[in-house]
This record gives structure tokens, sequence and C-alpha cells, in this order.
């Protein structure tokens, strides 16, 4: 990976195993399918405030938390920046780059000092190579969480428009509409 705001550190392998066993990612494979694809992620120490990456980006890895948080962020560095979301341990960012190879649609920033469990998109494809069982089992983890966060958008998104029209029509005078 290239960015240099974070550096590659060693964990025991109980402490990764423990952290993918409890994370939404891993979700219903077994303790041994852990340990063969274990060795495909990366553990990276980001200290407070460093970009794990950026819009646009086009470095294909995701993210999976085992500490501290992260924040999700439009339009970092311009006056209308928005926080879309912050995330913390057992949840996982990136996910679409590692599918789609598209740049990225929005900055990710370590909001504290965090360990993060990176898993690249040619070690996935290696995982798919020497361990396709368990890849399946990752990659429809993945489908379903996208399939959750689209539907929580959706949702947001009709709750914004209902509003926005709400406030439209206050802008009328009553007589307008009589």
């Amino acid at each position: 990976m290239k960015r240099k705001d974070y550096k590659e550190i060693i964990v025991p392998e109980g402490e990764l195993l423990g952290v993918l066993s409890k994370s939404f990612l891993c979700a219903g494979i077994s303790f041994s399918e852990l340990k063969t694809i274990s060795p495909f992620f990366l553990t990276l120490k980001v200290p407070a405030g460093s970009k794990i990456y950026e819009e646009g980006d086009q470095e294909a890895f995701l993210c999976l938390i085992a500490a501290g948080t992260v924040s999700i962020v439009k339009g970092l560095g311009l006056p209308s920046k928005q926080v879309v979301a912050t995330l913390g341990p057992g949840e996982s960012v990136g996910e679409l780059s590692v599918l789609d190879e598209q740049p990225r649609s929005a900055s990710v920033i370590a909001s504290t000092d965090a360990v993060l469990f990176s898993l690249t998109r040619r070690n996935l494809i290696e995982m798919h190579n020497t361990a396709q069982y368990v890849w399946s089992k990752i990659i429809f983890n993945i489908a379903l969480l996208l399939a959750t966060r689209l539907r929580n958008t959706t949702d947001l998104l009709a709750e914004t428009l209902a509003s926005n029209a709400v406030s439209q029509t206050s802008h009328f005078p009553n007589s307008f509409f009589q």
C-alpha cells in the first residue's frame, strides 16, 4: 500500500483471528478457515488524523477496523465537507474498491489511533485461487453488507426528499394555493 501516513505492523495470529472471527466480514467462517485466510490480511497502525485513503484514489483495498475509529468524509478539503459515518471495531470500510476497482467515492480518516486489518484486491484474488470456498463466504458477506448500506441510504434519501418537498411548499403564501 502506497500511503505513508500509517505503517504495517505484526500482530500475534491469535489477535488477528479473534478480530476476524467477530467481524461481519468473516461471518460463517470456521476458525480453521480463518487460519487459512489470515495471511492475506496486512495489519496497519494508523495515527489519529491520518488519511487512510482519499476520494478519487485508485488503490483497491478494504479495511477491517480492529481498534479505534475512522470517519468517512465526502468533500475532504472543501468548505462543504461532510462526515458521512464514523465506524469502529468490527466494522469495515472500502469494500467497493476490492470489487469494482473504481475511484474511491469518499475519503477515510482515522478519527482516533487505529489498527486496521487490510485486504487488498490482489490478496482477495489470491484467496480465490487458494481458498475458493472461504473466499465465496467473504464475497457473500460483502454483498450483504453493501445491500444493507444501500437500503439505509435509500431510506435516508427518501426522508431527505420528503423533508425538502415540505420545506419547498412552505415558502409560498397560503393564498397561492387557493
